[in-house]
């Protein structure tokens, strides 16, 4: 089969289409050069052209054409009297759609003694994070998972320690790090002892507890909304719209008043970051840090 040089574009264009979709290779798609994506997406529109070809061979022997029954490839011939462009324009087909399958797929701990993996996104962020072996990137991903605290000095000698609040993207370089803080303070230009002065946990804990209250309101609100829909009770239900309404309001406002906290932190500015175990310094390093009011 030779298909004109021309019609190779369809699954080319395909291909390209899927390894910058696909999660397992949109990653490197991105941040790779202009020779590597081309042979990306030369071997996907490849692969996908050996799809159709394959398909079209069992198709045509399975349901052979016949002068007094429907046959799709002489309807397309006839609209399309371009040879084997059917074949590469299913090839487009196949390789612009199978990313989407493919991204849902969650993977499997054991199959055929071997290990499937998982093709969704948060996975293969995390692959692609632990084959770079960024060590600060590393650091800061497992503490957004895990919930974890991070102190991290400036260059200036400033300390803040918080959560990691912002998303991942192997993609392109971690230029800047958001924060959402808990203390803050400065090192010692002498000793390099942590002198903490702030502690936003209080003011957090606070905020945060009347953002879970309001979250519990508007649940309890709904239920009621509900039974009184079930009991056709439409007398109570302007009421209890209103104060479903104003709790989502407080809800929302609540949400907003701690994204005024968040911090961005250019990695450029960083002179160093590891995890921090408040009850861990509590019990070791309390000597070595001293709290002030601010």
């Amino acid at each position: 089969m030779e298909i004109p040089f021309n019609l190779l574009i369809l699954p080319f264009l395909g291909g390209y289409i899927f390894v910058r979709f696909w999660n397992h290779t949109r990653i490197y798609t991105m941040r790779s050069d202009k020779e590597r994506i081309f042979i990306r997406c030369s071997l996907a529109g490849l692969s996908a052209l050996i799809v159709a070809w394959i398909s079209f061979a069992i198709g045509s022997r399975i349901f052979p054409c016949s002068e007094f029954s429907f046959c799709i490839p002489t309807l397309w011939r006839e609209f399309f009297p371009f040879e084997h462009s059917g074949i590469a324009v299913a090839a487009l087909i196949i390789a612009a759609t199978a990313w989407y399958p493919l991204n849902k797929w969650p993977g499997s701990e054991r199959r055929l003694l071997k290990k499937i993996p998982s093709f969704l996104e948060e996975e293969q962020i995390n692959r692609a994070i632990s084959e770079d072996a960024d060590a600060l990137e590393m650091m800061l991903k497992r503490s957004k998972d895990e919930g974890l605290a991070v102190a991290i000095t400036m260059i200036n000698e400033k300390v803040y320690i918080g959560r990691v609040v912002h998303p991942f993207n192997p993609a392109t370089p971690t230029n800047s790090v958001g924060l959402l803080p808990l203390q803050s303070g400065y090192r010692d230009p002498i000793t390099k002892k942590m002198e903490l002065t702030v502690d936003y946990s209080l003011t957090m804990q606070g905020i945060t507890e009347e953002l879970d209250a309001a979250d519990a309101s508007i649940r309890v609100l709904e239920a009621k909304r509900s039974e009184y829909l079930l009991a056709n009770l439409a007398a109570k239900l302007p009421i209890v719209d209103v104060d479903l309404r104003n709790a989502k309001i407080e809800f929302e406002k609540l949400e907003k008043t701690i994204g005024l906290f968040h911090l961005v932190i250019p990695v450029s500015q960083i002179a160093s970051a590891h995890i921090f175990d408040s009850e861990v310094h509590a019990q070791y390093f309390s000597k070595q840090m001293i709290f002030h009011d601010e």
